[in-house]
């Protein structure tokens, strides 16, 4: 497996990050935003989780599942929207250097969309495989 090429290094060169974008089809950066950032929303939705029963409220730094049952799309929506409207969440969606990058693609300004989605996947313990997404 290739490793992906770093851009973080020409991050402020919009030409250097158009080639990259055209010749590799991709950009990646190593902590293009700043790490404490994310963290905070990383925190603030575990807050939610736990509320929600979703995750162990054991005060971890990283999840744990709390075993309990799937929840109904009811539940599921009620969290859902609760993760969405987080300020910190919505703020991340907006970070300068996510527009930055964005705008060094496109030439000109862009749009932030007002709707930010997040996937939520739950553990299924009689899946054969880890669940994901697949990629968008």
């Amino acid at each position: 497996m290739e490793q992906m090429i770093d851009s973080t290094s020409v991050v402020h060169d919009a030409a250097a990050l158009r080639g990259r974008m055209e010749a590799e089809g991709y950009l990646y950066f190593n902590r293009l935003i700043d790490a404490d950032r994310t963290i905070v929303v990383k925190k603030d939705i575990m807050s939610l989780l736990r509320e929600h029963h979703i995750i162990e409220d054991d005060g971890a730094e990283d999840p744990l599942w709390s075993g309990g049952p799937r929840p109904t799309e009811t539940e599921y929506m009620a969290v859902y929207d609760r993760i969405v409207r987080l300020e910190s969440f919505q703020q991340l969606a907006r970070s300068g250097q996510i527009l930055a990058v964005m705008e060094a693609l496109c030439e000109e300004s862009v749009q932030v969309w007002e709707q930010q989605l997040i996937r939520i996947v739950y553990p299924d313990p009689d899946a054969a495989a880890p669940q994901g997404i697949g990629a968008h």
